[in-house]
């Protein structure tokens, strides 16, 4: 299929352990700093329509880990990840199957600036489950989880830090 892959690292004990497998995909990934830890899977066990994946990460001892179709054959996704400072931990799981309508993308954007942040997010179900979040600060952890047939969209933004949020969408 129609795949466009960009991997720039820069430093150190950077690694990345991917999986491209499906339908149209563009994968930018770019590590800067020392200890990340990427991996990146999509597809597996099934076709994954239309994805572009970009990542960018800045800093030391970010772990990273991004699985789009491993349970359940992925309608589109387009997932944007941008991650400044050191020791932030995000899983982002999007093995939902939905029917799309026009360009409608399920929609993952996540954005941290500080250190020591934890962020998991899974899109389950056939609706298009947006999330977009924006952090600044540290010591943060999130959990977002939309399931369902409905469309639903998480977006949230803050700042400071100690923050510990759960968001739970299911109908």
């Amino acid at each position: 299929d129609d795949h466009t892959l960009d991997i720039d690292q820069i430093g150190s004990t950077n690694t990345i352990s991917g999986e491209v497998t499906g339908d149209t995909q563009t994968l930018t990934i770019h590590q800067e700093g020392d200890s990340n830890t990427s991996t990146v899977t999509v597809g597996t066990n099934s076709s994954a329509d239309d994805n572009s994946i970009i990542q960018t990460l800045t800093g030391s001892s970010n772990t990273t880990t991004i699985n789009v179709g491993t349970t359940a054959a992925s309608g589109d996704a387009d997932i944007e990840l941008t991650a400044t400072g050191d020791s932030n931990t995000v899983t982002i799981n999007e093995n939902s199957t939905a029917t799309m309508i026009g360009d409608d993308t399920k929609v993952t954007d996540i954005t941290l600036s500080g250190s020591s942040n934890t962020v998991t997010t899974t899109h389950l179900g056939a609706g298009d489950h947006d999330t977009i979040l924006s952090h600044t600060g540290s010591t943060g952890t999130f959990s977002i989880t939309q399931d369902g047939v409905n469309d639903t969209t998480v977006d949230l933004t803050t700042s400071g830090s100690g923050h510990g949020v759960t968001i739970t969408i299911d109908d």
